[in-house]
């Protein structure tokens, strides 16, 4: 077995066990880490970790209610609220800074640049986040010490920067072909509903947290900033990868605002996802996606080919053309 697997391996025992068990049970810790290892082509077509993985979903959520209901009950929703606009800032983070990215990560940023029109694209990293948060003394001490890790660092990033200036956070391996639908800048809460069907119990098809665009102070973007803010005054790691999912998840099924201002959204991008498939193909062999489909949602966590058997992939071209490739 190759040692990466075995630290996989090692690392989903120590989540699932010492991390998650006290707080959501045995049960939950051996069938969390029985998906942890079972292949995702298995698992993504297999009806019985289908059923596992929709149980450990709800023993989640059940834990997120009893201990972080409050905070949606009590939260005092604001009547006044702000619009996107046309030139609110775009917000992208990459925590060693932007030259230190993949080359796929830095395309990705760089066609995002390109498309971004009247919005002002702001690049944090470990050097310059400060300029443009105040974040509690606990969340900061708790990422030094290593409980908050960098990812789920950076959903406390965009809560608070969304809230505290409005604007559209944008993760960074997010490719764009053409700027954003004029609509979006009167809106004042938007994301990416790219199925609109939400039957699963943390309803992920329904909103997508790598894009999210708020007015100033607003509501939805408040509440989910409190809940953060709340969870790591009271817990010291994490019970859940997909944690700001599952709270976006609480307050739909407990707010009828949240519920209304989420359904409001219209469904589009629904191939986000299917380029990143694709990357390693030749191009000639790239069948056309959705026209209404610009923003799409890449990874820079695999082996990419820039050429096969003499043709360019899609990566290939994509990186040629720095940004400007229009699929």
């Amino acid at each position: 077995m190759a040692l990466g697997k075995l630290e996989y391996i090692k690392n989903s025992f120590n989540q699932n066990f010492n991390v998650c068990r006290p707080a959501l049970g045995w049960k939950y810790a051996f069938n969390s880490m029985l998906l942890d290892v079972v292949p995702h082509k298995i698992r993504n077509r297999s009806h019985f970790c289908n059923r596992i993985n929709s149980n450990c979903q709800k023993k989640v959520m059940l834990y997120l209610k009893d201990n972080f209901l409050d905070v949606v009950n009590q939260y005092n929703w604001k009547k006044k609220e702000h619009k996107i606009g046309e030139d609110c800032n775009i917000w992208i983070f990459w925590w060693q800074g932007i030259e230190s990215a993949p080359d796929i990560v830095r395309t990705c940023v760089e066609s995002i640049k390109l498309n971004a029109s009247k919005h002002k694209v702001i690049v944090l990293d470990k050097n310059n986040y400060l300029d443009y948060v105040q974040l509690p003394d606990y969340i900061l001490e708790k990422f030094h010490n290593g409980k908050i890790t960098i990812t789920h660092f950076s959903d406390l990033l965009r809560v608070e920067l969304l809230y505290t200036y409005g604007g559209i956070w944008m993760d960074a391996t997010l490719y764009m072909t053409r700027p954003l639908d004029d609509y979006i800048a009167n809106k004042f809460f938007y994301t990416i509903n790219f199925n609109g069907d939400g039957d699963g119990v943390v309803k992920l098809d329904r909103w997508t947290s790598f894009f999210l665009a708020s007015g100033k102070n607003g509501n939805l973007i408040g509440m989910l900033r409190k809940l953060f803010f709340e969870y790591w005054e009271r817990e010291d790691s994490l019970i859940v990868y997909l944690l700001i999912d599952y709270f976006i998840t609480l307050m739909y099924e407990n707010n009828i605002e949240v519920q209304d201002i989420i359904d409001a959204v219209e469904i589009g991008n629904v191939d986000i996802f299917n380029l990143m498939p694709k990357l390693n193909q030749k191009i000639s062999k790239t069948k056309k996606f959705d026209k209404d489909t610009y923003i799409f949602k890449l990874t820079y966590k695999c082996d990419f080919l820039e050429m096969v058997d003499g043709e360019k992939t899609v990566y290939g071209s994509l990186i040629g053309e720095k940004g400007r490739f229009v699929i």
